[in-house]
């Protein structure tokens, strides 16, 4: 790596990762890499260089056709679908927009005791159902007990201490 470091002036570390990784070099080190295979007595013009980057490229999923126009452009981001003309931009965020259109209506009404119980049969407790199991237990002599709550008996003692105070 040294030795083609020193002989075509790009960083070591880059060239390291390009070849390591098998990433793209960027376009502007595509001919010093063309004129250095040359120099090495190789059969590598920078138009071939430069070809067989933008063959790599297109098999990475970089270079892709507009959805719109058809020409190829250079993609780095992965939803991106579109080229950068103008006349393609607005095309995609009109049809976005006629994609978020919805019906007639902003708010539509939903029964959603039918989904949830055709979901969870287990679930469809009626009152009637509840108030025949509350019979059964009490004719087995069950008895219901009323439990003090706990916020009376502080209400009880903040009302004391306001007393004490001669509130």
């Amino acid at each position: 790596m040294k030795h083609i470091s020193k002989e075509t002036g790009l960083p070591e570390a880059s060239l390291a990762s390009w070849f390591k990784a098998g990433s793209i070099a960027p376009e502007k080190y595509w001919t010093r890499i063309g004129q250095f295979l040359r120099s090495k007595g190789l059969e590598y013009s920078s138009e071939r260089v430069i070809e067989l980057y933008t063959l790599q490229r297109r098999e990475f999923g970089f270079l892709v056709d507009c959805e719109e126009c058809g020409t190829e452009f250079l993609r780095w981001a992965k939803t991106k679908i579109v080229c950068n003309s103008l006349s393609c931009q607005r095309a995609l965020s009109e049809r976005r927009k006629m994609e978020k259109k919805t019906g007639t209506g902003r708010y539509r009404k939903i029964d959603f005791s039918v989904a949830r119980k055709s979901q969870c049969p287990d679930h469809s407790i009626d009152h009637s159902y509840i108030d025949d199991k509350m019979k059964e237990f009490l004719s087995k002599g069950g008895k219901i007990e009323k439990l003090e709550s706990p916020e009376i008996g502080a209400l009880r003692i903040i009302e004391d201490e306001m007393m004490k105070a001669g509130f």
